[in-house]
């Protein structure tokens, strides 16, 4: 029998798995292509914004340059025109371009920042993206993941309910494709060991399997030999064909009976004792040996022995 994990696996793979699956792919492609489409927007507008920098801080600069060449310029005027000696005039000038030189490199200092602040938003921008990107996979792997659980549970839960409403009429290939061949063999033989009537009427019984659970034939029944559904029990003369049966009909017959001491009713673990016991030369002294050990599981029942 498959385990759960390769039930499921082969489940996710097929059928209303498949169709989950295929679901949540396109709400993830839709995911991730919005925000695909959000930070390349904020990206395109984060660089441009970026790319001005430079122009931005030139026109700064030109009209730094452009100030201090009037600033010098009307010095020189009023320094010619207050007769102000050369020394002085020397370090009013050097004071000036001092200054000029301090408020430049200040300005390139700035510029600096600002690029590199710019580049740390792009990259910001990135490294949330990627973030983005794994939370919503993330994510829609949980949901994926709860969704085909709950599928795969409901589609379990419809496969048992649709088992267990064949099984009440003896078909139990529900219970094999839940639990496999064998186990559905078992719950099978069961079912046929504590309903012979419904199980024979149904044709999932044969006759020979009927008498191999009941002692007798179906009613109305007639066997090669005479002996019919009607008639009284007993083995003289092996009325009931043990001798006949094939390997497989004696395989069939012996584990319907050992089903039967082990799970049956009071009422089919009676008939089945008294079948044991009025053809035990028919059995193995191995055969009798599991029934009683059949018995011996809880379902002991006084006043028979095999």
């Amino acid at each position: 029998m498959a385990t759960f994990e390769e039930e499921y696996k082969k489940y996710s793979t097929s059928g209303q798995g498949k169709a989950v699956n295929d679901l949540y792919d396109a709400k993830q492609q839709s995911q991730l292509t919005q925000l695909e489409s959000a930070y390349q927007a904020s990206r395109a507008e984060a660089e441009a914004a970026r790319d001005k920098l430079p122009g931005q801080y030139r026109q700064q600069a030109n009209d730094l340059a452009a100030q201090y060449e009037r600033n010098r310029r009307n010095f020189n005027l009023q320094a010619d025109a207050s007769g102000l000696n050369t020394g002085a005039a020397s370090q009013a000038a050097l004071a000036q371009n001092s200054a000029y030189q301090r408020d430049m490199g200040a300005l390139r200092t700035s510029q600096a920042e600002a690029m590199a602040e710019a580049d740390r938003g792009i990259a910001e921008l990135e490294r949330q993206y990627q973030a983005n990107v794994s939370s919503a996979i993330a994510d829609n792997d949980y949901q994926r993941a709860q969704a085909l659980m709950n599928e795969y549970n409901n589609g379990y839960s419809r496969d048992l309910n649709t088992a267990k409403t064949l099984a009440a009429y003896g078909d139990f290939s529900g219970y094999a494709g839940l639990y496999g061949q064998e186990t559905a063999g078992s719950m099978a033989a069961l079912w046929k060991a504590q309903n012979p009537d419904l199980a024979y009427n149904t044709g999932r019984m044969t006759a020979e399997e009927y008498r191999a659970v009941t002692g007798k034939y179906p009613a109305g029944y007639t066997a090669t030999g005479g002996y019919s559904g009607a008639s009284g029990g007993g083995r003289a003369n092996d009325l009931y064909g043990l001798d006949s049966l094939s390997d497989e009909q004696r395989r069939i017959q012996v584990r319907g009976l050992l089903e039967t001491l082990n799970m049956g009713d009071a009422s089919a673990r009676s008939n089945a004792l008294n079948y044991i016991n009025a053809n035990a030369a028919f059995f193995t002294d191995n055969e009798l040996n599991n029934f009683a050990g059949a018995l011996e599981k809880g379902r002991r029942l006084a006043g028979y022995n095999i």
